[in-house]
């Protein structure tokens, strides 16, 4: 079941991509001195337009996020009886705990900060990626009952950890090499 634990490794990559892409558009109205908001400002595009093309984001981000706990459904299997049971049991090991391992470990990834707001992200995508959380609990859908397909079957992919080691290295060897640019 290796591409399976990739595949999912690879949807939780693009969540963070998709929340990425719109966070920048969110707070470049209230962050002038960020990437977004620095090219907003060299193209002069007035505060107005900033703040709803972040309106937008927020709304725009919101339903991706809601309609991609479809995503995470090809991953689980009806095998507790009620539907609520089951989307309860699968929303924490599909959603939930690499949420919230994510949270400590791209925090200590952030260390040293250069400014608080460089922790921002970190606080929000958490509260961002619960609108999959809630959508696929709320779901009334039952789950597939078959055992075959995307599940991943509580495994563990020593490809996908060395993966994330070698992410978390090279995410040290940048940081240090732009600070060393800019000094």
């Amino acid at each position: 079941m290796e591409s399976s634990s990739i595949s999912l490794f690879v949807l939780w990559f693009g969540i963070t991509g998709i929340i990425t892409f719109f966070g920048y558009l969110m707070i470049a109205p209230l962050i002038p001195i960020g990437d977004t908001g620095k090219v907003f400002s060299l193209l002069n595009i007035p505060l107005v337009i900033q703040v709803m093309a972040s309106i937008i984001a927020i709304v725009m981000v919101t339903i991706i996020l809601m309609k991609s706990a479809k995503q995470f459904e090809r991953y689980a299997i009806e095998d507790f009886g009620s539907v609520e049971v089951n989307r309860k049991k699968w929303s924490v090991s599909l959603i939930l705990m690499p949420l919230l391992l994510s949270i400590v470990l791209v925090t200590l990834f952030q260390f040293p900060i250069p400014h608080i707001l460089s922790i921002l992200a970190t606080i929000c995508i958490p509260f961002s990626i619960m609108a999959v959380f809630g959508a696929f609990i709320g779901s009334k859908d039952k789950l597939r009952k078959d055992p075959q397909g995307n599940s991943i079957n509580q495994d563990i992919s020593i490809s996908l950890i060395c993966l994330f080691i070698l992410v978390g290295i090279l995410n040290r060897i940048l940081v240090n090499g732009i600070s060393l640019v800019n000094n």
